[in-house]
């Protein structure tokens, strides 16, 4: 098992230091660019908030999400998927039913190319607002949608010195690693009455819908929240709940989020009592158990292309791709080369070998191994359709599932 060089880190919630390993996570790295070699997932014995242990200093992430962005769509313009707009209005439909006030000003932090905003701004509210740490990110957010995007991360941006009625954070705090002090700081941008709507995976409920094994345990996701650990967390800065849901959240065609999403209010006390989360390593533990199965199946797969030394390029370079080729023999295939939509990958090297463009796949004759479960289908089409390429397809998971 791959060293961890970073010391272990207090629970981001109660900061116990005191804390049980559920499961270690190894990634492989890229030549340049990786954000993680790996974490031990971890519940806090005191609260019970899971989260990654043993990763680097926030500094290290801030600078990678600015660098490094997936967000900005780049293949296809910046523009969102029909399900990232799906999301989006269920998302902006309810918060604009909690806000009788069509003049209240909203600060969405994170808000990529500003697909959420922009369908509150359709639903009656102008004053919005939105920061993102890539500079890409908030310049597609002004071209596509003429919206005021500003860049930064939670803790150094160039905001102008105001207030909001609410702040957004959906698909935020999952990413931060001094996720407390940057709710503390969330907070000196509300106004006094104002409200935080955070939104983030349920690692309670990551066994109820089945993706890739470990897909959870991502690259960039270090906190785990349940629904009581992310009330927890708005607890200690001051907010009461107004109210939380569990909704699930479709990201792909086969693939479903299950989602904390709350709703706080800011308070005039400071901390508020918290109470034990009792879901969350349950929870965890039975998606362990859901994901090592899985693998099992894929390690049979592997260990095939493995001996049959038959050169294969390899679609993908995401958490999947990292986690299999550290966890499994993976690597010990005839690889050529990684795909990668993502031209911030294109020019580096994974195990030695180069990451290119789909493009470049032409005039090559090898079988590609898809290494997606989310986006299997997609990436499928895209090659056969998009590419037009002929190759030979190497599929982990059944066709539409």
């Amino acid at each position: 098992m791959k060293f961890l060089p970073f010391p272990p880190r207090p629970c981001p919630v109660c900061e116990s230091v005191s804390s049980k390993v559920l499961f270690e996570q190894r990634f492989g790295t890229l030549s340049e660019g990786s954000l993680l070699a790996g974490y031990d997932l971890v519940a806090c014995n005191e609260c019970g908030c899971a989260f990654a242990d043993c990763i680097p200093e926030q500094s290290v992430f801030d600078e990678h999400y600015a660098r490094m962005s997936k967000y900005e769509y780049a293949h296809r313009g910046g523009e969102e998927s029909p399900f990232d707009l799906a999301r989006f209005d269920q998302i902006g439909s309810y918060l604009a039913e909690q806000m009788d006030d069509p003049r209240a000003r909203i600060l969405d932090v994170g808000c990529a190319t500003g697909g959420l905003l922009q369908r509150l701004r359709q639903l009656g509210h102008a004053s919005v607002t939105g920061l993102d740490p890539s500079p890409g990110c908030a310049k597609l957010a002004r071209q596509l949608y003429d919206l005021p995007v500003y860049t930064g991360s939670v803790f150094e941006n160039d905001l102008p010195d105001e207030h909001f009625d609410l702040v957004i954070v959906v698909g935020v705090l999952e990413h931060i690693r001094d996720v407390a002090a940057a709710v503390a700081k969330l907070d000196d941008y509300v106004s006094p009455n104002g409200m935080i709507f955070a939104e983030v995976p349920d690692a309670t409920a990551f066994a109820d819908w089945p993706d890739a094994p470990y897909q959870e345990f991502s690259i960039e996701h270090v906190n785990f929240f349940g629904p009581r650990s992310l009330e927890n967390l708005m607890k200690v800065a001051g907010y009461e709940l107004v109210k939380m849901d569990r909704p699930p959240r479709q990201f792909t065609k086969t693939t479903v989020m299950p989602s904390a999403a709350g709703l706080f209010r800011r308070t005039d006390r400071r901390p508020l009592p918290i109470e034990r989360d009792v879901e969350s390593e349950g929870g965890l533990r039975a998606y362990i158990a859901e994901s090592e199965a899985e693998e099992k199946r894929i390690v049979g797969r592997v260990a095939e292309l493995v001996e049959s030394q038959e050169a294969i390029a390899i679609w993908g370079v995401g958490t999947h791709t990292l986690h299999l080729m550290e966890s499994t023999n993976l690597a010990q295939a005839n690889i050529t080369t990684f795909v990668d939509v993502n031209s911030k990958f294109h020019g580096k090297e994974l195990f030695g070998r180069p990451v290119i463009a789909p493009a470049q796949m032409a005039g090559r004759s090898e079988p590609v191994l898809v290494c997606s479960r989310a986006f299997q289908t997609d990436i499928v089409n895209y090659i056969k359709n998009d590419l037009r390429l002929a190759n030979p397809l190497v599929l982990l998971y059944p066709e539409g599932g």
